[in-house]
């Protein structure tokens, strides 16, 4: 059975037991678990159908809680300070190797809930990997209904474009387009 609720703080017990818990964003719905719980993210690549090679950005709630997995430079503090929350994901070099893709949400219940989980939870979108973002509760039971463990109701989102992805590893380089420009991020450096 699949809960239907605005409440928190269940969402977060259910994080934290491995759960799946669908969120709403600014843009459309996302699939979240414990990002750092291998057997949770694996649940939502074979839900998601989404190629294992896909990398899936994460929320978190605050620098701090981004800066216990990334190696954050001068610049990109600087980015986080001045344009998050905000609908910009950045890229930058994992503590564990590779890379970290993380966002401060802007979305109130994104952000609670990120806040409250302190750790990284998954944001990737709630679709079906390559269809269209879900905007809508009934949408999301149609597709997962009894198959995740909750949707932290938000009601019928408004499907504004969804963030800007950027890394500031060797440059600017914007990797989706999205409501932060290039401008912008330079303008925060």
């Amino acid at each position: 059975m699949t809960i239907i609720s605005r409440d928190i703080k269940l969402a977060v017990r259910i994080l934290r037991r491995g759960g799946i818990v669908a969120y709403p964003t600014e843009s459309s719905y996302a699939m979240g678990c414990d990002a750092t719980n291998p057997a949770a993210v694996r649940k939502i690549y074979a839900l998601k159908k989404r190629p294992k090679k896909k990398q899936i950005t994460v929320i978190v709630g605050s620098m701090k809680a981004a800066e216990r997995h990334a190696l954050l430079s001068r610049e990109d503090r600087n980015v986080v300070r001045k344009l998050m929350p905000g609908r910009l994901t950045l890229v930058c070099r994992s503590r564990n190797g590779g890379e970290f893709a993380f966002r401060i949400p802007l979305h109130k219940t994104a952000f609670a809930l990120a806040r409250r989980f302190s750790k990284p939870i998954t944001a990737t979108s709630a679709n079906i990997s390559g269809k269209r973002p879900i905007h809508s509760t009934a949408s999301l039971l149609k597709l997962y209904g009894g198959v995740i463990d909750m949707v932290l109701d938000g009601g019928t989102l408004p499907g504004n474009r969804a963030s800007t992805v950027a890394s500031m590893m060797n440059g600017i380089e914007i990797r989706r387009k999205g409501p932060v420009t290039k401008k912008q991020i330079e303008g925060a450096l």
